[in-house]
């Protein structure tokens, strides 16, 4: 499976920073099943699991990346990318 372009370079920090955050089986399911495209019972036999457990733990893993990519941001750090866009140097 040929991968989809690279998001922009804030938006691909932020994604690797919250796969970082994941736990090491929740974030390695999630990498077999969308990056590598195997079926939930390859990725429950690679680790180890049932394919339902190894769904469970694809599930909570995007459930955990939402929650993290939804957070909103500090007002400074919006202040910094307004004043960016807008020309002007952070202070």
């Amino acid at each position: 499976m040929s991968d989809p372009s690279p998001l922009p370079e804030p938006h691909s920090a932020r994604v690797a920073r919250a796969l970082r955050k994941l736990p090491h089986n929740e974030r390695e399911a999630l990498l077999l099943k969308t990056r590598e495209g195997l079926s939930y019972a390859d990725i429950g036999a690679l680790l180890g699991t049932s394919p339902a457990d190894a769904e469970a733990k694809v599930a909570t893993a995007l459930v955990t990346l939402r929650a993290e990519l939804d957070r909103p941001r500090p007002l400074k750090h919006l202040l910094r990318i307004w004043r960016s866009l807008a020309g002007r140097q952070p202070s």
